[in-house]
């Protein structure tokens, strides 16, 4: 399916969304730039996702930029040591056309000391052939870190991403087979999205979009993404479960207006859809949620962008639990589109939380629609 959507801005001075947008492509985060979420500094380090890696491996942006936007969506994983730390990337053609090409799902290993991935400091790897087309790549809008489980060749279920070419499916990977091949004869699972088809649909999965997934303590997956459409044709965020090692969600389900209706900050514009999703490092049930508008259209302006914290409480029991019971309090939020973060009218398009750093906050990856990793490091 053809989507376009436009994730997360990052966090915000109180502007009019005119002069917002306005202001946003001349004025976008570069490096050294100081910004402030939930009361925190943060030093900005901006630098392009292509180039030729230290290993000698080289990253092509999808394109050209004039054609498709070169957005991406990311996940951190923390190592031993800044050396060992990984950042997964998935970044789709933008349009569910053949022509474009780009490497669409990759990794980089090794930040430097300051936790900054780059061409000097890291090393790259390709996935499924590295610069193809959408038929090869998939078209990953979200991509999540499952686990290092290694029990064979195409046995485990390590990466996970939400493939948007054609029928929209979310897909499971082993490490051992995303060299070659494609996005489809790869997958060791793929779980169709319910809104390509109700009548066949998981009744646990969120229905619908980017499926955004974080990796909780006890490792089940948490999802989010869009609702049914209610009696006025509005969509609103919710969240699911699922457990990795099996094929179908939990019956848990939770509209997360319902689960915030009675918090002091509920989830406000309630049909913004959740784009990106990561659990707080070291925390058992805080999660940093991006939320934008759906602006239909390639790196379109969004009136909305936020993140959320929430803190997520699941059912003891997950398997003899009911829709709605997962319990979801509010912790903050902030709106982003006044910090510039991204390098257009569009915001940013992924977000990821890093180590903890000054003031127990974390470091954050985003990612532009026009081929920028932003890193934003906590300062005292």
């Amino acid at each position: 399916m053809q989507r376009t959507q436009v994730l997360i801005g990052v966090i915000g001075l109180t502007l009019s969304a005119a002069a917002v947008h306005a202001d946003l492509i001349d004025n976008s985060v570069k490096t050294g730039d100081t910004v402030t979420l939930f009361g925190q500094k943060y030093t900005a380090e901006v630098h392009k996702r292509d180039g030729t890696y230290a290993n000698g491996v080289k990253i092509t942006l999808q394109g050209p930029d004039d054609q498709t936007t070169q957005k991406a969506n990311l996940s951190f994983v923390q190592g031993a040591d800044p050396s060992a730390d990984r950042l997964f990337i998935g970044a789709p053609i933008g349009t569910n056309t053949d022509g474009p090409t780009g490497d669409q799902l990759y990794l980089l290993t090794s930040a430097d000391a300051s936790g900054i991935f780059n061409t000097k400091n890291s090393k790259a790897t390709q996935f499924l052939g590295g610069n193809v087309e959408r038929s090869v790549g998939g078209r990953p809008n979200m991509v999540a870190w499952v686990s290092d489980a290694e029990t064979g060749v195409k046995k485990d279920r390590n990466l996970v991403v939400m493939d948007f070419a054609d029928v929209d499916k979310y897909r499971f990977y082993d490490f051992d087979s995303l060299a070659g091949g494609d996005y489809i004869t790869n997958a060791v699972l793929e779980i169709q999205q319910p809104e390509e088809d109700e009548s066949v649909a998981d009744p646990g999965m969120p229905d619908g979009d980017f499926e955004a997934t974080a990796v909780t303590p006890n490792g089940m997956l948490l999802v989010a993404g869009n609702g049914l459409a209610d009696d006025n044709g509005d969509r609103t965020p919710e969240l699911g479960v699922l457990d990795p090692t099996k094929n179908a969600f939990f019956n848990v389900k939770t509209r997360l207006v319902d689960a915030t209706k009675s918090a002091a900050t509920q989830i406000d514009p309630p049909t913004d859809l959740p784009q990106s999703l990561s659990r707080l490092p070291g925390s058992n049930d805080e999660y940093w949620m991006l939320m934008a508008q759906d602006g239909q259209g390639d790196d379109d302006s969004t009136s909305s962008e936020a993140i959320y914290r929430l803190k997520v409480t699941l059912p003891a029991d997950l398997a003899n639990a009911k829709p709605g019971d997962i319990k979801v309090d509010v912790l903050g939020k902030q709106d982003i589109l006044g910090l510039n973060l991204g390098s257009s009218t569009g915001g940013v398009f992924g977000m990821t939380l890093g180590r903890l750093g000054a003031n127990g906050m974390p470091q954050i990856y985003m990612a532009d629609w026009h081929g920028n990793l932003i890193t934003l490091t906590p300062t005292p």
